[in-house]
């Protein structure tokens, strides 16, 4: 993909004061690294003024701030690149670059500074001793310096950062220093390593400074941004909220111990029960009511959709379709299946599509959740404890119960998490009342089990909030509403559940948005009632649907400043649209406090055009177990039914390096005009300064295979912003397969690979009954310390199943 960067003209906006006697700093929009060559034989980074015998040191105004400066050489030492450092942490940051003279003599460089924020957050400096001299403000700012030093005194480079927005480079050449002797030999004779970017430009510009609009410039531009930018900072269609302290709402109602319950607590499995063959006592399948308000959020919403033309909607998927190939040197396994989590609790479940499942990974261990089934798993795929309801997880009566018939707690929207902050698994899950014959009320609840340990196999804390809004009346429907399709995240202070509200009983129409904050410090201290604030935001907009509120990767820096920040993205729920909401919740640290004080701010942010894939999802044919039993449906069915394309909801938002990193789904159109579900990835560069919010576009593009479809990407990177999208790929070419297309801050794959192959039709009831298969309403991936990326895909696999669905999901492992 071609990237233009785009340079902004814009003032200097403030002039900071002195901060521990040096300049203040500010932030900046993509990391920046590159290389440059100058000749001179007496320029160089060698002997005892070598690269590694500089010392690197960051000292960042917030604790926790986790800074990424750098130093490097491409050249054999002849051009050093120094780097700011733009973890997102928000907080200033001052970086050094120094060594102690080896000789009393003249040191001189050569210098350009390179700015990828805009001007005024983020400066590059020279030091001796404690005096700093500041030599870059601006893009493009070059010169020469020279100044005297004693020997054994220290000297060396500074670059100051508000750690967000973007970088500050120094690029440094034709470097000399004073010599205790003459036995440094000549940078002639040193190799030139010329590693990463495989390019080397020479730069003789040791007085000249490269003009903002020269071939010179471009080039250096090119290679000294990996991020670009392609929007201007967006501060369009401000709105705040504030937030109310909801303590009270979450309580803790029971401790639970996962490997106690899967070896036998709850209901107990009866002797020879089996559902590959027939239906047990009761209904087999979740009440049409109850999965009707569940499927609201997917397939529902066209309904709410005013009609439009999709010829001109659809401005294209400008991408050419990706070939697709086979991953190979991929360390997966099979997770759970529609079997596992049917046959959990004794069988005293339902039998649920779609498989909306969700996995979190730390610590040498795997914890999957699949609509209401939870296992742990080890890193190799070995079970470290059976399949357990989550029902069981939560001390609640079982979904159904198989004896009497009687209807209990249905879960649903399974999310499971590993906070890296608190060392500490979460299990969560929404229901929407029910009375014994399965009748909807209207009141609603979210589940959140916590463990005590980072063992994710031990005691856990049962907590339950009333999700139940008691008040309001928007679209002339007065509530009571109910919480619907929760998302979760974090920062460094807060865990963060946002959800949809609906008209209760009938769950039909979209009312607001709620965003639950919850203390962390509460959590850790096994709180009875942990600290709770409370946002409600009335459906105003149309942003307000599905915020997907942020995770920070494992390694990076979450946003301190401002009293913590956590951030939230949405698309528009209408027909299409080209920009996102970005919000930004502050004072998050203040959920430490008996006193929170939280508020939200909103603005919009263009980006590409979508528009929500209101497609069936064609099929590869196949046998058909449950369409072709003609005891099941008569006449059988021969052909395998579509597959729910979904919406255009955010599926996944990753906040690595001060960026927002995002994916969606959107309809493509590929090179033979078949409408297909596609998806959309998106880098975003957001800023909060002095109470502004402000964001830009860095990178993004569609995703498409040429007649078949790509369902619910996700998005995961880790700390260096790579990573990859995972999805199921299906259609008139594939079965369902679990798939994945690697992706990082700068460039896309070349490839859609397979991780694991379907190897039939989805052959589940909701196709029969509905006429369209449910399919998950969302995927899943993470990235661990490690840097690795851990996915979960839903697919058909080759496993027992029921008669009544035939899906499963595969776990599996890539390096970038």
């Amino acid at each position: 993909m071609e990237f233009m960067r785009a340079r902004l003209q814009i003032r200097r906006l403030f002039q900071f004061g002195e901060h521990v006697q040096r300049p203040a700093k500010a932030l900046g929009l993509a990391v920046a690294t590159g290389m440059l060559c100058s000749t001179g034989a007496s320029a160089s980074f060698a002997g005892p003024y070598g690269l590694s015998q500089f010392t690197l040191t960051n000292t960042p105004s917030c604790q926790g701030t986790i800074p990424d400066a750098s130093a490097v050489s491409f050249d054999g030492g002849l051009t050093v690149l120094f780097t700011g450092s733009n973890s997102g942490s928000g907080c200033n940051v001052t970086s050094t670059l120094t060594i102690q003279a080896a000789a009393t003599g003249t040191v001189s460089f050569d210098y350009s500074y390179a700015l990828t924020d805009i001007p005024g957050f983020d400066f590059g400096s020279w030091l001796k001793g404690s005096t700093v001299t500041q030599i870059g403000a601006a893009d493009g700012d070059s010169g020469t310096v020279s100044f005297l030093v004693t020997q054994g005194q220290l000297f060396g480079f500074q670059i100051d950062s508000d750690d967000q927005g973007g970088t500050g480079t120094l690029t440094i050449s034709n470097f000399s220093a004073p010599l205790a002797s003459t036995g440094v030999p000549e940078p002639s004779t040193l190799a030139l390593a010329v590693g990463g970017l495989g390019l080397l430009a020479g730069w003789k510009a040791r007085k000249a400074r490269i003009a903002p609009g020269s071939a010179s410039r471009q080039m250096l531009t090119g290679i000294l941004a990996l991020g670009v930018l392609a929007a201007a900072p967006a501060y369009s269609q401000v709105q705040n909220y504030a937030g109310s302290n909801a303590t009270g709402i979450m309580t803790r109602t029971a401790v639970v111990n996962l490997t106690t319950l899967a070896g036998g607590g709850g209901f107990a499995l009866r002797s020879g029960f089996s559902l590959t063959a027939t239906s047990t006592s009761g209904p087999e399948f979740v009440s049409k009511a109850l999965r009707n308000a569940d499927a609201v959020e997917s397939r529902g919403l066209a309904r709410q959709i005013q009609s439009f033309s999709l010829t001109a909607a659809v401005t294209g998927s400008t991408t050419t379709s990706l070939p697709v190939t086979t991953a190979s040197g991929l360390v997966g396994f099979n997770g759970l299946t529609h079997k596992d989590q049917r046959e959990s609790n004794g069988g005293n479940q339902f039998s649920i599509e779609p498989p909306n499942q969700s996995i979190a990974v730390s610590n040498g261990y795997i914890l999957e959740g699949v609509n209401n089934a939870v296992r742990v798993f080890s890193i190799t795929g070995t079970p470290l404890v059976p399949t357990v309801s989550s029902n069981q997880v939560f001390a609640v009566s079982p979904a159904i119960n198989r004896t009497t018939g009687v209807y209990g707690v249905y879960g649903t929207d399974m999310r499971v998490f590993y906070d890296q902050t608190l060392d500490r698994w979460f299990i969560l899950q929404r229901s929407q009342d029910n009375d014994a014959n399965g009748n909807l009320l209207a009141s609603s609840k979210i589940y959140i089990a916590v463990s005590q340990s980072n063992d994710p196999t031990q005691n856990y804390n049962v907590y339950t909030i009333d999700t139940t809004h008691h008040s309001g009346n928007d679209f002339n429907l007065a509530c009571p509403c109910i919480a619907d399709y929760p998302q979760i995240g974090a920062d460094q202070y807060g865990f963060y559940i946002a959800a949809n509200e609906y008209g209760a009983p009938s769950g039909i129409t979209f009312v607001s948005a709620t965003v639950l904050a919850i203390s962390k410090a509460s959590l850790a201290a096994n709180a009875v009632t942990p600290t709770l604030v409370r946002f409600t935001m009335s459906n105003v907009t149309g942003y307000e649907f599905s915020l997907q509120p942020a995770s920070t990767a494992p390694g990076s820096s979450s946003f301190l400043a401002s009293g913590g920040l956590e951030y939230f993205t949405s698309t528009i729920s209408v027909a299409s649209g080209s920009n996102i909401g970005l919000w930004a919740m502050t004072n998050t640290s203040s959920l430490g406090t008996a006193t929170p004080n939280l508020a939200m701010t909103r603005i919009i942010v263009p980006t590409l055009p979508y528009i929500i894939p209101n497609v069936s999802a064609l099929q590869k044919n196949g046998p058909l177990t449950l369409g072709g039993d003609i005891t099941q449906y008569n006449p059988p069915f021969t052909v395998a039914r579509p597959i729910d394309g979904g919406d255009s909801r955010v599926q996944s938002v990753i906040y690595a390096g001060g960026k927002l990193y995002l994916s969606w789904a959107t309809l493509v159109t590929d090179e033979n005009l078949h409408n297909l579900s596609g998806g959309i990835y998106t880098v975003v560069t957001p800023t909060y300064r002095l109470g502004a919010l402000a964001a830009s576009v860095n990178k993004q593009g569609y995703l498409q295979v040429s007649n078949n479809n790509l369902l619910r990407p996700y998005w995961a990177v880790n700390s260096k912003g790579k990573g990859a999208i995972v999805f199921t790929l299906v259609g008139p070419d594939y079965f369902p397969s679990a798939a994945f297309i690697t992706a990082d801050s700068t460039s896309i794959g070349t490839s859609v690979q397979i991780a694991a192959a379907g190897i039939g039709p989805e052959d589940g009831f909701t196709g029969y009954d509905d006429g369209v298969a449910r399919w998950g309403d969302y995927s899943t991936a993470v990235a661990t310390a490690d840097g690795s990326i851990w996915m979960v895909g839903q697919y058909i696999p080759n496993l027992p199943r029921t008669i009544f669905a035939n899906w499963g999901t595969y776990v599996f492992r890539y390096v970038p």
